[in-house]
């Protein structure tokens, strides 16, 4: 991607993540797992799932699926991810996040902001969003 590219890129970010985020006023949860090596279909369908179980546990979901290209190098990626990552109330961390070097990023940084981590792992019952408020 050209440095033109990514610039537009950003702009373009920027603007959906801020329009995405005027829209709600429940709690923001960032979904992060293993995208790397895997096919955008697959990956792409695991994300979907786990923002519409989210939705309707009453969240406002970004999923970073809906906001990076396929197509980006990692590190851009990354970059874009910690955005939306910073604009999170909680990270949500799908079964194979262990599996992903980028996952595992996003969670150390997800500590050092101060998120509430829920795994997709340990949750065996839905749990709404409103247990997760100050």
């Amino acid at each position: 991607m050209s440095e033109t590219t990514q610039q537009i890129s950003k702009t373009q970010f920027l603007l959906r993540l801020a329009n995405h985020l005027a829209k709600s006023k429940k709690p923001v949860i960032y979904v992060a797992g293993k995208v790397s090596g895997l096919k955008p279909e697959d990956y792409e369908a695991k994300f979907k799932k786990a923002e519409q179980q989210l939705e309707s546990q009453g969240f406002h979901v970004l999923n970073p699926c809906a906001f990076i290209s396929p197509d980006c190098d990692w590190k851009f990626a990354m970059r874009l991810a910690l955005t939306l990552l910073n604009m999170a109330d909680h990270i949500y961390l799908l079964p194979d996040w262990t599996d992903s070097p980028g996952a595992q990023w996003e969670f150390e940084q997800s500590l050092k902001l101060g998120l509430n981590a829920i795994f997709e792992a340990e949750i065996t019952k839905p749990v709404p969003a409103h247990k997760f408020l100050d």
